[in-house]
């Protein structure tokens, strides 16, 4: 699906991974949407991954997670659907 513009938490940048998932059985289809958040510390090359279903149960260990996480940041929406 896509990702969202990059931003800083103190020396990491973070950006949200979209993504979408559709299972067709027979003539049904369901769609869930979710999200991963993929981190970076600036002296690194290196990403590293976070579940999105983590950070929605647990949005307060952000900021642990990532010092200087910025308030205000609102999480993708994810959830189940009839279709894509």
């Amino acid at each position: 699906m896509g990702l969202s513009e990059p931003f800083m938490a103190g020396t990491t940048t973070l950006c949200f991974v979209l993504s979408s998932v559709t299972l067709k059985i027979h003539k049904s289809e369901a769609c869930f949407v979710g999200f991963i958040i993929a981190s970076r510390e600036d002296s690194s090359d290196k990403w590293q991954l976070l579940s999105g279903i983590q950070a929605l149960e647990k949005p307060e260990a952000l900021p642990i997670i990532y010092p200087g996480f910025p308030e205000g940041i609102e999480l993708p929406r994810t959830g189940l659907s009839n279709g894509p």
